[in-house]
């Protein structure tokens, strides 16, 4: 059985205690050089006291919450060497040194191409990826 990963996004999220959401704008990533001056907004940007979110045309969006900020970048195209979002990250941080951080994780979303038809992705589910779930509970696929 031969399988390949395509990864489609990458996400990198920030755990923030008290974070205020409200300092995300446009104006704020580009004027403090978190962001090139030329990226251009996908769509208008979205602003409460709760949550905001920035997204670029570039396939890079930032979404920040009271307790976290996530950065999320579309990568199904690009190649490695191109993906921003850890420089990027590496910026907003910096820049925002003050902020009490609490953990991060790195994510990934993507998906695996099987070249048999019958029923293979099923047979690789439950075969490989619960296997061990399933036999430490007896439970049949």
């Amino acid at each position: 059985m031969s399988q390949s990963l395509n990864i489609q996004e990458i996400a990198i999220a920030i755990a923030a205690k008290q974070y205020n959401p409200t300092i995300l704008t446009p104006d704020f990533l580009k004027y403090s050089g978190i962001v090139p001056i030329e990226w251009e907004l996908a769509q208008q940007p979205v602003l409460t006291n709760s949550n905001a979110q920035v997204v670029f045309q570039n396939g890079i969006s930032i979404i920040a919450q009271v307790n976290r900020i996530i950065f999320t970048e579309v990568i199904a195209t690009k190649e490695s060497t191109d993906v921003e979002i850890p420089a990027l990250v590496r910026k907003y941080v910096e820049t925002l040194a003050q902020v009490d951080y609490q953990g991060v994780s790195i994510n990934f979303r993507g998906h695996v191409f099987f070249e048999q038809p019958n029923n293979t992705a099923r047979n690789y589910i439950f075969g490989t990826l619960l296997n061990q779930l399933f036999k430490k509970n007896k439970v049949s696929a």
